[in-house]
């Protein structure tokens, strides 16, 4: 018995040897950066403030990950005029 138990854990380390030496390839962005950059100086010229993107990414397993829009505005009415732009009434 002493001897299964100690293979059981001999096994254990080697594959966390294993998996330890493997290098992970990073996630790559679903947008070029060129096309990233022009992206952003258009939506910054279309609201009139700062717009931060991160981009979805595939991870090297085929999985995706999701990606984010960020938009500042200063004050309530700020606020107003963007979603005015996303076409969405506040008077409601």
């Amino acid at each position: 018995a002493a001897k299964a138990a100690k293979r059981y854990q001999n096994r254990g380390r080697r594959a966390t040897r294993n998996r330890a030496a493997r290098p992970r390839r990073a996630p790559s962005s679903d947008i070029e950066p060129a096309a990233l950059k022009d992206l952003l100086a258009r939506l910054h010229a279309r609201f009139g403030t700062r717009v931060r993107l991160v981009p979805s990414v595939t991870f090297a397993n085929g999985r995706r990950g999701r990606g984010r829009i960020e938009i500042d505005f200063a004050d309530n009415d700020e606020l107003t005029r963007l979603l005015e732009l996303f076409g969405v009434d506040v008077n409601d």
